[in-house]
């Protein structure tokens, strides 16, 4: 079964849209001024540009790379830039500090699981070519 990037950009774009809207919510509890409808829209088009580069990253690396090592050492460049980001949070989702920060906190687990699904499709894809 062969992977397509609009598969993997769309998953990751509705997984990251769904993150958007639980940390806006959980923002929105603890921050008065904040609102989550807002944050959905102004972070709806960086979220669809991170799931596209995610997308033509993990593609990329499947088609230009031969050893699955360093295919799954490429595809986990995203997933440790958002979590370099993270690591400048404050320690809490109250004290986010910019826009950076909350993408970050919205997108890495849905990345994440983009990722787990791009290796397992691989991988199988890989396994069903060799037999």
């Amino acid at each position: 079964m062969k992977i397509k990037i609009w598969d993997l950009t769309m998953i990751a774009f509705a997984l990251i849209i769904v993150g958007i809207s639980i940390s806006g919510h959980i923002v929105g509890q603890n921050a008065y001024d904040f609102n989550w409808w807002i944050a959905l829209l102004i972070y709806a088009i960086p979220a669809f540009f991170l799931s596209a580069l995610n997308g033509i990253l993990l593609l990329g690396a499947q088609k230009l790379v031969k050893h699955n090592y360093f295919r799954i050492c490429i595809g986990l460049i995203p997933s440790i830039v958002l979590l370099g980001f993270l690591f400048t949070l404050n320690g809490s989702l109250e004290d986010i500090d910019g826009p950076m920060e909350f993408i970050a906190i919205s997108s890495i687990i849905p990345i994440f699981i983009t990722y787990l699904i791009w290796i397992r499709k691989f991988l199988k894809s890989d396994e069903s070519a060799s037999v």
